[in-house]
């Protein structure tokens, strides 16, 4: 049997008789730009919101207790983040899900935040991780805005506050 057509114009993979033998995920990172492989083109950042969507996608049908993102919000704000802080959030419903982000808006969709800290000491550099209450999560989220300044608390709070209600409201649909 004839290998199938490129429909992109990049290379046919070759089946045999139960399918491919190899799969690649291609994409293609922004309009107008033709696909590419997805381990060749795309940065970390975009390679985790593609895991991202794919695990969103795949979610309903797998039993994969844990997931892991590091650094899902690279090169992303505003909207978009908001956006990943919502599928995130999803995901976290019906398993464990750890997020390494630098974004508040991922960060406040968290249900438990842990700070991770590094310390030098002498020629020596320790690591630690502390779960935050309350108040520590305003002041985390509020560095992550505006470096702790007082309008970034009252931001903190706010963006804390909606993603609680969203929360509540997603626990009744």
């Amino acid at each position: 049997a004839e290998p199938p057509e490129p429909t992109d114009g990049g290379p046919a993979l070759p089946c045999a008789v139960h399918g491919a033998d190899r799969v690649e995920l291609r994409i293609a990172a922004n309009v107008g730009e033709s696909t590419g492989s997805l381990a060749k083109v795309a940065s970390g950042g975009e390679v985790s919101r593609v895991m991202l969507a794919v695990r969103t996608v795949l979610s309903q049908g797998d039993s994969v207790p844990v997931l892991v993102f590091d650094e899902v919000d690279a090169g992303i704000g505003g909207d978009t983040a908001d956006r990943v802080a919502t599928r995130l959030a999803g995901l976290a419903d019906a398993r464990q899900v750890l997020v390494v982000t630098h974004q508040a808006a991922i960060a406040s969709a968290a249900n438990d935040h842990l700070q991770v800290e590094k310390s030098v000491d002498g020629d020596r550099t320790a690591t630690t991780i502390s779960t935050l209450d309350a108040d520590g999560r305003v002041e985390e989220v509020a560095r992550m805005l505006s470096g702790a300044e007082e309008d970034g608390r009252t931001l903190a709070r706010t963006l804390l506050a909606r993603r609680r209600g969203a929360a509540r409201e997603g626990a009744r649909s």
